[in-house]
């Protein structure tokens, strides 16, 4: 029994190894922190010298010290996860995606089953781009296009970012299963712009479907627990690869890819132009 647990523990850990085979971004934040750390180590600000070496510092000292590294620091890993996802978005839309060739889950999609358009996005719930997108463009895209039925919005999994980005997938699909994906999905983006990150393991993940979601809690913590979406995520990451989705967030309209979080008005545009093509 000990060693059939170990080769499924194996065999998760290459499904999630092969997600992200761009994930050298990793590297590329690990050697930003160092070197953010090395020029505070050689700093002359006494107070900054002061803490570092365990020293004392005036209390506003500290706090404003440790928030300016903070910001330092995230500003880091950002830039870093940016340029994972800095795909040419002209050069990728030099190859359309054939949409017959994409399934779309009923749980993950919004608006009309015969909207004209379709946009697909690829994106990983720790993304800070991703947040962004969700936060500042993706409202505005259902208010004036998914409520008025010219466009519907499905979400593909492409946990880009690790261990942690693939089990809230998991979960998430979970919750798809109970038909609360989009509840699950603003909850988990809500986790990452209060508290910088979202749910780290299994436990908190379905804490968090405890305290925003109505299902069926037992059948939830069953699908977590036991990976029962896995496949499905690997599935998703797996097309978004063969469709040249090289970082999240990355979308497909109407076969064209748009790459990043982009502003609303690159959005509008690419919307429009597809509405104008299905006439």
């Amino acid at each position: 029994m000990n060693e059939q647990n170990e080769l499924n523990q194996q065999e998760l850990k290459e499904k999630r190894s092969d997600v992200a085979p761009f994930g050298w971004f990793a590297l590329g934040s690990l050697f930003g922190v160092m070197m953010l750390f090395s020029a505070l180590m050689v700093s002359t600000n006494g107070a900054l010298l002061s803490l570092l070496r365990g020293g004392t510092a005036a209390a506003g000292t500290q706090a404003e010290l440790k928030q300016t590294v903070k910001a330092a620091l995230q500003e880091v890993i950002d830039e870093s996860t940016q340029r994972a996802g800095a795909a040419n978005p002209q050069a990728a839309a030099a190859a359309p995606v054939n949409m017959q060739n994409v399934a779309l889950r009923p749980n993950n999609t919004q608006g009309k089953a015969d909207a004209p358009v379709t946009i697909i996005e690829y994106s990983d719930f720790q993304c800070p781009y991703c947040l962004r997108h969700h936060t500042e463009t993706f409202p505005r895209i259902m208010q004036e296009y998914v409520t008025t039925g010219k466009v519907k919005i499905s979400y593909k999994e492409y946990p880009a970012l690790g261990d942690v980005s693939f089990l809230a997938a998991q979960a998430a699909e979970c919750a798809a299963d109970q038909n609360a994906f989009w509840g699950y999905h603003t909850a988990l983006f809500a986790e990452r712009a209060k508290n910088g990150r979202i749910p780290q393991t299994k436990a908190d993940l379905i804490r968090l479907a405890s305290t925003t979601l109505k299902i069926d809690m037992n059948a939830y913590s069953k699908c977590v627990n036991e990976d029962q979406t896995v496949g499905r995520v690997q599935a998703d990451s797996e097309e978004g690869q063969r469709f040249g989705v090289r970082g999240t967030p990355s979308f497909v309209i109407n076969g064209k890819l748009v790459v990043g979080a982009q502003p609303y008005s690159v959005f509008k545009t690419a919307i429009d132009e597809a509405l104008k093509n299905t006439k």
